[in-house]
């Protein structure tokens, strides 16, 4: 065996031609395959983890209107302090957040106006739109400053930079209308048609300018996912609701819901997604495997002669594959190490730079403009079995001719 082995690596570097033709299809296998299943995965998680970790929660309290005003404060803060001590009790509750949500505003600078959505978020949740955004400019300390985020978006279309002030013109819960100026701390790329209008404030600030008694929303994380419907359930009781707790559910002024409730499109778009590049991922590997299998015969076809050697020094046929076996063993997983080297490298450069720009109408595909690949060890394992089965089977395939071949008719070829 060890004979085998050694003659087969021989091979390899007798051979360079072949090998280099070769590995050069193994490693283009390897760094296509890897890209696609890490851009899959990269898609799946910001589609659905991002959302539930930054614009949902795994659950979600939300209050209308009428709740949040101060002219139902004493039953909209007996809803709040019912809501809150059960997450302070409950053992599924990780953290949970309020946030301000402020949907008709103005947002003016040098005497131009663009509607704005306005999320107010408390200062623990400050440090999330530098871990979710990538800052062109500025940064997030909004946090009691009279600052504002604002989208790359926003800042063009008002000719804003980092630093100036500007005004917002909101309508408050109860109809009226407030007009405060802020100042531009920072300014985020937005990554899809959901977030190109944002803007992020301070919550107490957001509040004051909503003129609201309540958070319009309490963000919940739970300590596992699983649990969200269950925090769901216990929230509904603790307000003393005793009907259906399937989907949202509305309950004095209150809805309760988990991230599961919400996420269906969401959830669509990346199945869709996901078998899209499952598709992808098989039509290369039948063109990959035809193409190794090309390579592999032409390689065998050529070398009879050396095949023929071996048979007349009184090598078995059997004994011919197990060489030729052991050598395309080598090369393939010579060349992956090169190829996942290549696509490591990719991968890590992409990430620093905040994800690849597709461009606005991505955001309708894949739910964001920036797709940043993700690169397991699940997708490293499967493509490292495929690459050093492939040529292996298409080896021995290619192999099977030399049964009906003499000796002769081989050293002749």
């Amino acid at each position: 065996m060890n004979l085998f082995i050694k003659q087969g690596i021989r091979n390899v570097h007798r051979n360079i031609k072949p090998t280099l033709l070769n590995g050069a299809g193994i490693t283009l296998v390897v760094v296509v395959l890897l890209l696609v299943l890490s851009l899959s995965e990269g898609i799946e998680q910001q589609m659905v983890a991002q959302n539930i970790r930054f614009e949902m929660g795994a659950c979600t309290v939300s209050f209308n209107k009428k709740c949040v005003s101060f002219k139902r404060k004493e039953e909209g803060n007996r809803l709040l302090d019912k809501t809150l001590l059960y997450l302070k009790d409950s053992p599924f509750v990780g953290s949970y957040s309020s946030r301000m949500d402020l949907p008709t505003n103005q947002l003016y600078h040098n005497d131009q106006a663009e509607s704005a959505y306005i999320i107010g978020l408390a200062e623990a949740d400050v440090a999330l739109i530098g871990e979710m955004f990538r800052m062109q400019a500025g940064d997030a300390q909004i946090a009691r400053t009279k600052g504002i985020v604002v989208s790359n978006a926003l800042a063009e279309q008002l000719h804003a930079a980092v630093g100036d002030e500007c005004s917002i013109m909101s309508q408050t819960v109860d109809g009226s209308v407030n007009l405060d100026e802020f100042v531009i701390r920072g300014i985020f790329q937005y990554t899809s048609l959901a977030n190109k209008s944002r803007i992020y404030m301070d919550y107490e600030e957001a509040k004051q300018l909503y003129n609201a008694n309540l958070p319009t929303r309490i963000i919940v994380n739970v300590r596992e996912l699983q649990d969200a419907e269950a925090v769901k359930r216990g929230l509904l009781a603790a307000w003393g609701y005793t009907g259906d707790t399937r989907g949202e559910v509305e309950y004095k002024g209150a809805k309760a819901s988990c991230y599961l409730d919400h996420i269906g499109m969401a959830r669509s778009l990346s199945s869709i997604n996901r078998y899209s590049m499952l598709a992808i991922a098989f039509f290369l590997l039948l063109i990959s495997f035809i193409g190794v299998w090309s390579m592999q015969a032409e390689n065998i076809n050529e070398r009879y002669r050396e095949i023929g050697t071996l048979c007349s020094l009184g090598f078995k046929t059997s004994s011919v594959r197990w060489v030729f076996a052991y050598e395309s063993l080598y090369i393939s997983g010579l060349f992956f190490m090169g190829g996942l080297l290549i696509v490591g490298c990719v991968v890590a450069y992409i990430q620093s730079k905040g994800g690849v720009y597709l461009g606005e109408s991505a955001s309708f595909a894949f739910g964001s403009t920036m797709v940043n690949p993700i690169l397991t060890w699940r997708h490293i394992v499967i493509v490292c079995i495929l690459v050093l089965v492939y040529p292996l089977i298409a080896t021995l395939l290619s192999l099977s001719s030399i049964r009906h071949k003499s000796i002769v008719s081989l050293l002749n070829s």
